[in-house]
């Protein structure tokens, strides 16, 4: 399954819970939880997020001493400015 950019994704160890934190579409600064099976969570902050999905984790007796870590998809690319003429398109000068 793709995940959206910059998704941050809950493992234990090597392992893939299913958790992921996605940035919210309307709220640049917003995040929500998807759970396993679950609809997604309320939106919070980034850090609210994370914490709420590894104490989601360590509740359920997942992690049992194992270290619990994120990995982040790849981000959008962002293209630099066009140039035209050698000039910066939009840059007066």
């Amino acid at each position: 399954m793709h995940s959206p950019p910059n998704t941050l994704k809950l493992y234990i160890g090597k392992t893939f819970t299913g958790i992921t934190v996605v940035p919210d579409d309307r709220w640049p600064s917003m995040y929500r939880v998807h759970w396993p099976d679950q609809p997604p969570s309320v939106m919070v902050n980034l850090t609210r997020a994370k914490d709420a999905a590894m104490r989601w984790v360590a509740r359920a007796g997942g992690a049992q001493g194992r270290s619990l870590n994120w990995k982040a998809t790849e981000r959008r690319a962002v293209r630099p400015p066009m140039r035209l003429n050698n000039h910066t398109v939009g840059v007066e000068g």
